[in-house]
């Protein structure tokens, strides 16, 4: 075993040192540090709080944006299908219209060969 022990200096109970007056410095230095942390954090929770905000208008912005997105994009849908009826239809007029223009054509030719009767006959 060892009985050797270090001795700590012991010290005299005189004038306070520089050295406690400095720890204290030291200790209000670090507090005030601390102080100052704390302010500054709650200037970011600040800020913070400020950004959840905005954010939570987007959020609401944005949602409204897709609700009227989604109406367009039904009727865009409606007016698609309505497009793609007309579309049949006027293929079905156009087919008619064309059959009907061949009967002019043939109706044309005939009041062509009664005109020419008519003329031959001096009926005119």
């Amino acid at each position: 075993m060892n009985t050797h022990k270090k001795k700590m200096p012991v010290k005299k109970q005189g004038k306070p040192s520089g050295k406690i007056d400095t720890i204290e410095k030291l200790a209000t230095l670090v507090a005030q540090g601390f102080a100052d942390i704390h302010d500054r954090f709650d200037d970011v929770y600040a800020q913070l709080s400020a950004i959840r905000s905005r954010l939570d208008t987007i959020e609401a912005r944005l949602d409204a944006l897709e609700t009227r997105l989604y109406s367009v994009e039904l009727e865009s849908r409606s007016m698609r299908t309505e497009m793609k009826a007309l579309h049949v239809r006027l293929e079905s007029i156009e087919e008619k219209v064309g059959m009907q223009s061949g009967y002019a054509k043939e109706i044309d030719y005939l009041l062509e060969r009664v005109t020419r009767i008519e003329k031959h006959l001096h009926l005119s």
